[in-house]
């Protein structure tokens, strides 16, 4: 899944679209936002907190975790779920309808993004794993060049001339192991 920012924060063009009661609690989780109108997205996770619907975005300050931020702030634009999500399995007293489609092992246990925010190396290797899993699942810009084919699964950057064996075929956009420059998939869907 992938949005674009339609609005950083609480702008006055977002306040006149919300209830009073809305508006109180995005302001009291004080994110400090890292995010810019117009910037694309991709979704790590989205649940339900507090009755407002949010997104897991890893914005331009979090390099290793994501971000919980209000649905209201972005404009969907690809509205594909990842494969990667799974439905949380997390009960608590204090809300218990509480639910969210998030990496599996988050999914398992509410402690792992604790975990991660701590900076907790294992936690972070897991999530950095699962992000570039996401980060290439689903084609950010249809303009962007391809990788060429080249025979069976092998492709080639046109970047820099490496060579490598496509394990996963389903993403639709590939990361040169050489370069690291990422490129559209030659296998994908309906190309």
């Amino acid at each position: 899944m992938r949005v674009q920012c339609i609005h950083p924060g609480l702008t006055d063009e977002l306040r006149a679209c919300l209830d009073g009661e809305t508006i109180e609690y995005i302001a009291q989780l004080g994110t400090a936002s890292g995010l810019e109108r117009g910037l694309h997205h991709v979704v790590y996770g989205f649940d339900q907190w507090g009755g407002l619907d949010g997104y897991y975005i890893a914005d331009a300050n979090c390099s290793w975790y994501p971000m919980w931020y209000p649905a209201v702030f972005f404009l969907t634009v690809d509205p594909r779920p990842s494969k990667h999500w799974q439905l949380s399995d997390w009960t608590s007293p204090a809300e218990p309808g509480f639910r969210a489609s998030v990496i599996p092992p988050w999914a398992a246990d509410l402690r792992f993004l604790e975990a991660l925010l701590d900076g907790e190396p294992d936690a972070v290797a897991v999530f950095k794993q699962y992000r570039e899993l996401m980060d290439l699942e689903f084609a950010d810009d249809p303009a962007r060049l391809a990788a060429d084919h080249l025979q069976e699964a092998w492709v080639q950057c046109p970047g820099c001339d490496d060579a490598w064996e496509v394990q996963d075929r389903v993403p639709e956009m590939v990361r040169c192991p050489h370069c690291r420059a990422v490129w559209l998939s030659p296998f994908r869907a309906g190309d």
